[in-house]
């Protein structure tokens, strides 16, 4: 099921391996922009996930309890069982499914979530999440991902340069319409199980990376620490939820200190 899984590598020569989950949108290419200013000592291996991309998935389940069997394909084929994690917005999310699954001694969370605790809130957002999957197949990818990107989570990516914008906007659109509107409506953050009566039970170290201006993902983040048992909670100045996108720069220099200098 994973022979077929396209992947970027970086640096394969690196002492210290580190997978990293792209959010939804997202591609195998998104955490490019970080490479030039990441030490050569960290490779990187950065699969395109399920539900995403041209070309249509093998995966026709997309759940989290899915996506989990993939992602352990993906790691186990590959050899890279003793490589770090690291998992961005929805990335982050299938990043915590999978450690609290599979062994994972290392894990970097980036504006992520462990789920919603309410099962009322649960059901509101999994109901959300489906009209905006039926609206990508009515209206097409395009008009979905110009309201997409006026979301408030992505307010701080306004005052971008513009040809970071149009970079984002063109990975944005490169998605087959079907299967990102399944990913969104099967991989919502209200279909997916709560863990976080389960982080507690996680023996591995945890960093959490959230930007300033993310409330919403602060909030989360400082929850998540208190439950963990061995964590660090790094807040990001003047950055918003897609901090790899906002400051390419500070967030390579985060995630070597992280990898290289605090292991």
């Amino acid at each position: 099921m994973t022979s077929d899984v396209k992947y970027r590598r970086w640096n394969d020569n690196g002492t210290k391996r580190v997978i990293m989950l792209h959010g939804f949108t997202g591609s195998e290419r998104s955490f490019e922009p970080i490479i030039p200013y990441l030490s050569t000592e960290i490779e990187v291996i950065a699969p395109l996930l399920p539900g995403h991309g041209k070309e249509p998935s093998s995966l026709e389940d997309l759940s989290m309890e899915s996506q989990i069997q993939w992602l352990r394909e993906f790691i186990v084929s590959n050899e890279l069982e003793d490589a770090a994690l690291l998992g961005y917005s929805m990335g982050g999310r299938l990043a915590i499914g999978y450690a609290m699954t599979y062994p994972v001694k290392q894990l970097i969370l980036v504006s992520s979530s462990p789920g919603i605790q309410s099962v009322e809130e649960r059901k509101s957002r999994a109901e959300a999440d489906k009209k905006l999957a039926q609206s990508i197949r009515q209206n097409g990818i395009e008009e979905f991902i110009s309201y997409w990107e006026q979301i408030p989570l992505f307010a701080s990516q306004q005052s971008l340069p513009v040809d970071v914008k149009r970079r984002v906007r063109a990975e944005r659109l490169q998605h087959q319409p079907l299967q990102l509107s399944m990913s969104l409506e099967q991989f919502s953050t209200g279909k997916m199980p709560s863990y976080w009566q389960q982080l507690g039970t996680y023996a591995g170290h945890v960093t959490l990376i959230v930007g300033e201006q993310d409330s919403k993902f602060v909030a989360i983040a400082e929850a998540m620490e208190k439950l963990l048992k061995h964590s660090e909670r790094i807040v990001v100045p003047r950055a918003g939820h897609a901090i790899q996108v906002e400051n390419p720069k500070i967030f390579a220099t985060i995630i070597e200190d992280v990898l290289l200098r605090r292991n």
